[in-house]
C-alpha cells in the first residue's frame, strides 16, 4: 500500500494515525511531523523540500476532508463518475474524475478495478452456411453528397459470403424485414435441400412460460414418473377474439370483401329487398325474413331506401355468407334469388319455401 493511500484513510476516519505510522513503518513523533505537513502543503507536504518548487495545483486539506467527507456521508452509493458529477453541480467542486477516483481509492472508500481481460474471446465460426447470419446497419454518406442513408448488410457467419445490401433512408422495422425475405426466399434448406419459400401469416395467439412463478406462489405439486411430487414448470397460451377475427379475414376474402365462413359469420343470411319503395315487394320481404327468423336462422333484412346495387356491394363487403333477393321481377314469378357468398352461384327458389333451402344450403356449407 502506498504512503499516500494510508495517509488517506487515515483522514477518511478508516484507520487511525498511529495505525497509519505502524503500516508505513515510522515512529508516532514521525507521523505527527507528516500530519502537519499534510494539513499545511497537502499532498506535496509529504515530499522533500530539497527536490523542487510545490505543486501549483495542489488540493488543500481541507477540501480533500470535505470531498471524503461528503461521499462517506452522503454519496456513499454513487459510483466516482456521479460523484464527481454531484461535486461540481451541487457542491462547487471542480476537482479532475482521476483525482476524486484516486483520493476515494486511497482511503478505501472505493474498491480498485481489477486489470481487465481479453476483450472478446474469438468464438469459431458455426459449421454450415445458414446457421447464423449477421445483419449490420451502418450510417453514412455513402454517396458523397450531404445526404446520409443507411446501408443493410446481410452475411453468412460461416462463410462471410453477403447475401444482401441495400442502401435505405433509414433503418426499421420494414426494411430489416424486407432484407430477412430477400434472403431467406429460395435458399436451401439445412435439412431437406429443398428451397425455402416465404408465406404470408398472421400471429393468432401466444404461448407464455411461466415457469415456476405460480407454481411457488400457490405451492402445486404433481406426481413424476416415479410417483414423487415434483413441481411443475407452468405455462400459458392466449388466442385472441380479435386476432382470430383477423386471421378469418385474411384467409377469407376476395376483391369484393370479407368470405365469412358460416360457423363464426355474424348472421348466416342477409334478406335484401331490391325495390323497398314497392309496397308489394316490401311485405313479402318482411315475410321471408320473418319465415328465417321462425326456422331458427340467423339472418339480417337490408331494408334501406337505397339502390339494390349498393345493397349488393355491402352484402358483398360485409361477407355474409348466403343473400336471400326478393325483387319485382322474382315477386311475379314466386321466386326468391339465393346467392353464395362464397361460390358466387345464384339459383331461384319458390318463395314459399325459402326457410327450407336456405337451412340446407346453410348445413352444406
Amino acid at each position: 500500500m502506498k504512503v499516500q493511500e494510508v495517509i488517506l484513510r487515515a483522514i477518511a476516519k478508516r484507520i487511525t494515525w498511529w495505525q497509519a505510522a505502524e503500516i508505513i513503518g515510522i515512529s508516532d513523533r514521525q507521523m505527527r511531523r507528516w500530519r502537519r505537513r499534510w494539513e499545511k502543503f497537502g499532498y506535496d507536504g509529504l515530499l522533500d523540500r530539497r527536490r523542487g518548487r510545490p505543486s501549483l495545483r495542489r488540493v488543500p486539506l481541507e477540501l480533500a476532508e470535505r470531498v471524503l467527507g461528503l461521499y462517506r456521508e452522503k454519496y456513499f452509493d454513487f459510483n466516482v463518475c456521479h460523484f464527481q458529477e454531484k461535486l461540481r453541480e451541487q457542491h462547487g467542486i471542480a476537482l479532475s474524475y482521476t483525482w476524486v477516483k484516486l483520493a476515494l481509492q486511497g482511503a478505501g472508500l472505493v474498491r480498485k478495478r481489477g486489470r481487465r481481460g481479453v476483450h472478446r474471446r474469438r468464438r469459431p465460426r458455426r459449421p454450415l452456411p445458414g446457421m447464423l447470419l449477421h445483419l449490420d446497419g451502418s450510417s453514412h454518406r455513402w454517396l458523397g453528397e450531404g445526404r446520409r442513408y443507411d446501408l443493410l448488410v446481410v452475411l453468412d457467419d460461416a462463410t462471410s459470403e453477403i447475401y444482401y445490401a441495400q442502401l435505405v433512408e433509414e433503418e426499421s422495422t420494414r426494411t430489416v424485414l424486407a432484407a430477412l425475405r430477400e434472403v431467406v426466399a429460395g435458399d436451401a434448406c439445412l435439412n431437406c435441400g429443398h428451397g425455402l419459400e416465404v408465406e404470408r401469416g398472421i400471429e393468432v395467439g401466444h404461448i407464455f412460460k411461466l415457469g415456476y412463478k405460480y407454481s411457488d406462489a400457490l405451492d402445486i405439486r404433481v406426481s413424476g414418473p416415479d410417483g414423487k411430487p415434483v413441481k411443475p414448470i407452468m405455462g400459458c397460451y392466449g388466442i385472441g377474439v380479435e386476432r382470430a377475427m383477423a386471421t378469418a379475414v385474411e384467409v377469407h376474402h376476395d376483391d369484393k370483401g370479407i368470405i365469412w365462413p358460416v360457423a363464426i359469420a355474424p348472421f348466416e343470411i342477409v334478406v335484401v329487398i331490391a325495390q323497398q319503395e314497392d309496397a308489394a315487394v316490401a311485405a313479402a320481404g318482411e315475410q321471408v325474413y320473418q319465415a328465417l327468423l321462425d326456422s331458427g336462422a340467423e339472418v339480417i333484412v337490408d331494408d334501406r331506401k337505397v339502390r339494390a346495387g349498393v345493397k349488393f356491394s355491402d352484402a358483398e363487403l360485409t361477407g355474409i355468407p348466403f343473400r336471400v333477393t326478393v325483387g319485382k321481377r322474382g315477386l311475379a314469378a314466386g321466386t326468391a334469388e339465393l346467392t353464395d357468398r362464397a361460390a358466387g352461384s345464384t339459383v331461384a327458389i319458390p318463395l314459399d319455401e325459402v326457410a327450407k333451402h336456405v337451412r340446407e344450403a346453410v348445413a352444406g356449407a
